[in-house]
């Protein structure tokens, strides 16, 4: 088998990716530019949760018949693992692993049952952890190409439910989903434990996105801030998202049901935290307020940690913000 990383040009084969850089034999894939890395260092767990690849793909039109991945895996936000491998829209392969290992050596995809042709192929990376890829294995005589370009591109921000917690795999979250609804390109730069906080955002990424869906609150909920307070946040963070994207659909939702969103805290409620937000958004042009509420039924099955959705819950909150979009 021939090795992807080493024999052909990676950077068209990426996908919710905005750089990759080599480190001795490892290939390492960042969502973010190095600027926001930078920001988000200032808390630990922030520069760990940024550097996992939530959303991120690798994606061909192959005829290939097999694919194997050897990778050094890092720390990240789980212990858990799951890559999913998409071919023609549905998954056929994939791994998982329920605790963390160091090395992946794994194939991912095996189609010798079937005719050979060429066919569209994706594989969903770790949301939870990052990777270090040493060797994409493929047919010797495979051909590779990269897909045609998506209709639209979608950039989704917020905390640790865009990036993908608690999901089994990056494929289930609702970034993806609602892309593929959407079909539009992704770019997932959702950060665990993260706030509505404008110095992350880089005017220099490159990616220019048609949507901005914004999904932030319940960590500014818990860090005892005042109303006044998160009202001017959640202000600058939109005027500087319309600043660098003018023509961007920005799309706001507030944090959705969670077991103990009745709780008082120095903002008020859950509740009250998404009309401190809703309000706020009203004095920006062209944003669509979502109420996070009418996202997710409010059911504790969906949520068994009871904050985070289940692969049940992602589906719910993709297809209500799909609607609310295209309504």
């Amino acid at each position: 088998m021939k090795n992807l990383l080493a024999e052909c040009d990676l950077a068209p084969l990426l996908q919710g990716v905005v750089r990759h850089e080599t480190e001795g034999d490892r290939v390492r894939l960042h969502r973010f530019t190095q600027r926001q890395i930078d920001a988000f260092s200032e808390r630990e767990g922030w520069l760990i949760r940024c550097r996992c690849h939530a959303g991120s793909a690798i994606a061909m039109r192959t005829d290939t018949q097999r694919l194997h991945l050897k990778a050094q895996v890092y720390a990240g936000a789980r212990q858990y693992l799951g890559i999913d491998v998409e071919v023609d829209g549905m998954v056929l392969g994939g791994l998982r692993r329920e605790t963390q290992t160091e090395q992946l050596d794994d194939l991912l995809l095996d189609l010798t049952h079937l005719p050979r042709r060429p066919r569209q192929v994706r594989i969903w990376l770790p949301h939870s952890l990052p990777l270090g890829l040493t060797e994409l294995l493929v047919d010797d005589d495979a051909s590779v190409e990269p897909l045609p370009p998506a209709g639209c591109r979608l950039l989704t921000l917020g905390d640790s439910i865009t990036q993908g917690m608690n999901a089994v795999s990056t494929f289930c979250t609702y970034p993806v989903q609602l892309a593929r609804l959407l079909n539009a390109e992704l770019l997932n730069q959702g950060v665990g434990g993260h706030v509505f906080a404008p110095h992350t955002l880089d005017p220099d990424l490159a990616f220019a996105p048609d949507i901005v869906t914004i999904a932030y609150g319940t960590n500014d909920w818990s860090s005892g801030i005042t109303p006044a307070v998160l009202a001017e946040k959640v202000l600058g963070y939109l005027q500087r998202l319309r600043t660098i994207w003018p023509a961007a659909h920005l799309v706001l939702m507030s944090p959705i049901y969670r077991v103990a969103g009745e709780e008082q805290r120095a903002c008020g409620t859950l509740r009250d935290v998404s009309r401190i937000i809703g309000q706020a958004a009203a004095d920006v042009k062209g944003v669509t307020f979502i109420d996070g509420f009418s996202l997710l039924p409010h059911q504790p099955w969906y949520m068994p940690d009871g904050t985070h959705p289940n692969e049940a819950g992602f589906l719910h909150y993709a297809l209500n913000i799909y609607r609310a979009i295209r309504g």
